[in-house]
């Protein structure tokens, strides 16, 4: 395990926009889970993706999963961070 520099470009999440994104994604999880511990992690960006993983109750609904997303995604829009979309990641 290195504790070296990331590879140039790859955001990490001292990189604002990740930081704002984990945000974003903690309070809209909250409020469609509450208390059935749904979370979604965010792992980093690639151009205009997103790129997270989905966790406890979070990780088995796809269908209210994308509302979820389609939620994340306007409020993204909104704040012009350059994210236009989320992808889920193993």
């Amino acid at each position: 395990m290195s504790n070296g520099p990331k590879p140039p470009g790859r955001p990490t999440m001292a990189d604002p926009r990740l930081v704002r994104l984990q945000e974003i994604c903690d309070a809209v999880a909250a409020d469609h889970f509450g208390p059935d511990g749904g979370r979604i992690e965010v792992v980093g960006i690639d151009g205009p993706a997103a790129q997270v993983r989905l966790h406890g109750a979070c990780a088995s609904c796809m269908g209210p999963n994308r509302i979820l997303f389609l939620e994340i995604e306007a409020l993204l829009a909104r704040e012009a961070h350059g994210v236009e979309y989320l992808e889920t990641v193993g």
